[in-house]
């Protein structure tokens, strides 16, 4: 599915079975009176069916699961996920944060592949959160010590890595984390503001 007019956006399922489109909007941007800023358009292109569904308000990305069975909606009010089949629905919102007043517009969201977990990084704050996708109150935080200035996720996801610049790091987490951040692996990068991490696609730390 290819992007259409300003701030519509799409995602396509691995299998290639079922597009999304919503649209993305900030707050200088009006929207046409039809345009919702809560909703999203399920695809299903074999059926040439479609179905339109209510998610938190203001999303700002999807992303599909490697086995195209779930969506994931990143959206001001946490994760929507959406099960995708013959009738496609919502069927949990995950939340991402305890603070009801959090600035949505200083996370950070990325989703494994796998759809199991979120990775959560929250602006100026030391705290890593991952997030239980089945549950709408898993939130797990891991304080690294400083202020996390960006997170990149393996392409299998089974590793997240945390820039800390603040102490001169970057740290390790494997996916599912171990339950103390104790445990994560440091790596200390003297003399150097490490402010932005990124994983090659064989996982090799750049």
């Amino acid at each position: 599915l290819q992007a259409t007019g300003c701030g519509d956006l799409g995602a396509t399922s691995p299998d290639g079975r079922c597009a999304i489109a919503w649209t993305r909007t900030d707050s200088a941007q009006k929207l046409d009176p039809p345009a919702g800023s809560q909703t999203i358009t399920v695809l299903d292109l074999q059926r040439s069916t479609s179905k339109t569904l209510s998610v938190g308000f203001h999303p700002t990305q999807v992303v599909v699961d490697d086995a195209s069975e779930r969506a994931f909606v990143v959206n001001d009010n946490g994760v929507s996920v959406v099960t995708l089949g013959d009738v496609s629905e919502v069927s949990l919102l995950a939340h991402v944060s305890e603070d009801p007043l959090e600035d949505a517009g200083a996370r950070d969201v990325s989703i494994l592949p796998d759809g199991s977990l979120a990775i959560v990084r929250l602006e100026n704050s030391t705290k890593l959160r991952i997030v239980d996708l089945s549950q709408e109150d898993g939130i797990t935080a891991y304080d690294l010590g400083a202020p996390i200035a960006d997170v990149d996720l393996s392409r299998d996801g089974k590793l997240v890595v945390a820039a800390v610049p603040g102490i001169h790091q970057v740290v390790l987490v494997p996916m599912p984390p171990a339950a103390d951040a104790a445990n994560f692996e440091h790596i200390q990068i003297p003399n150097e503001v490490t402010s932005s991490v990124a994983l090659s696609d064989a996982s090799e730390l750049e």
